[in-house]
């Protein structure tokens, strides 16, 4: 007698786990669905956006970086930045990040100007990101990164309206937008090539002898 009760406990229980896996693997679908849902409606807004109007004011953004820090668009006023939109999924982004770094101390130490890493995923998809990129390029971070979902952050659609990457906004120190677009263009070549001079400011001197 004792021995059927007890089956039929170990029955009942087995059938109760299998129901709340069940009910759990359902959560996670529907869950799913709705983020793949709600991706795809940004996507469609974000065709219907225009990039940031050229010399207009920047919009302000708010955004976390890799150790949870809140950083706001007042946090670089008056000051040159170049907010670079990268992510892990993005095979080309990698291999820009070696000359961005370089370019990014030279702005840094002559120009005043502020190169700024911009994830579309989480922190800790982008944190292992660059711990590979670390450990198998041998390229050590040495610009902030800030996070922005291309999924939900509004800091994204605004700047980055068609989640283009990798992609640039370069801001002056008076906050208004003085270009946009990929990192082989000609305006990010144009901002890229005044960086570097002022880095070697007797290269053109030279040159004029």
């Amino acid at each position: 007698m004792h021995s059927s009760v007890g089956a039929w406990q170990v029955v009942a229980i087995a059938g109760w786990a299998v129901l709340l896996l069940n009910l759990l693997l359902t959560l996670r679908v529907v869950r799913w669905l709705r983020s793949m849902q709600r991706a795809q409606q940004l996507d469609s807004e974000r065709a219907e956006l225009p990039e940031l109007p050229l010399g207009e004011p920047a919009p302000d953004f708010s955004a976390r970086d890799l150790t949870g820090r809140s950083v706001r668009s007042e946090d670089y006023r008056g000051r040159e930045t170049a907010l670079v939109f990268m992510s892990p999924h993005c095979a080309p982004c990698r291999r820009e990040i070696p000359a961005l770094l370089r370019l990014a101390a030279l702005a840094r130490q002559r120009a005043g100007a502020e190169i700024l890493l911009v994830s579309d995923v989480g922190a800790g998809e982008t944190q292992a990101w660059l711990d590979k990129i670390s450990d198998e390029d041998q390229v050590e971070l040495t610009v902030p990164v800030l996070l922005a979902s291309r999924n939900t952050s509004q800091f994204h659609a605004r700047y980055n309206p068609r989640a283009v990457t990798p992609y640039f906004c370069h801001v002056d120190r008076d906050g208004n937008v003085t270009a946009r677009g990929g990192l082989h263009s000609p305006a990010w070549a144009a901002i890229a090539r005044r960086w570097d001079a002022a880095a070697q400011p007797g290269r053109d001197a030279r040159r004029m002898r």
